[in-house]
């Protein structure tokens, strides 16, 4: 395409034409690049986004695993105490039924010994009359 038979003109033309390509092919490239970028990109984000769900599940799992294991841990500990509670009571029960008994067979001892005490008072008294009197 001559532009009025101006060969200066063609030429310019022509160059200007030729950087034009030069300038689209380049941009066309860029282009494919970043479109390329993009998609991975997306790609990448797409993984992430799967992993993270993944991740929140697991968390879920673990958290209502914890409070399961809590509750669980707490209901022992209760168990525990109470059956502590229950030894501890029963314990100071038998403690205080055998205290009971050894102050019975103390009471019942310090009479007997009271008794025969008291008999061997009256013997002495017996005895040491008897010395006393004329013969």
């Amino acid at each position: 395409a001559e532009y009025m038979g101006n060969p200066n003109v063609n030429i310019i033309f022509f160059v200007i034409t030729s950087q034009a390509e030069e300038i689209t092919s380049v941009v066309e490239k860029r282009e494919a690049q970043l479109i390329a970028e993009k998609t991975k990109v997306e790609a990448r984000k797409k993984e992430i986004e799967k992993d993270a769900a993944v991740i929140k599940t697991e968390n879920q799992t673990l958290q209502a695993e914890l409070k399961t294991l809590m509750q669980t841990v707490n209901v022992e500990k209760k168990n525990l105490l109470s059956r502590l509670e229950e030894d501890l009571k029963r314990e100071q029960q038998e403690n205080k039924q055998k205290l009971d008994e050894a102050t019975k067979q103390f009471e019942e001892e310090k009479a007997r010994l009271k008794e025969e005490n008291d008999k061997l008072r009256e013997a002495l008294k017996a005895l040491q009359g008897e010395e006393s009197a004329p013969q």
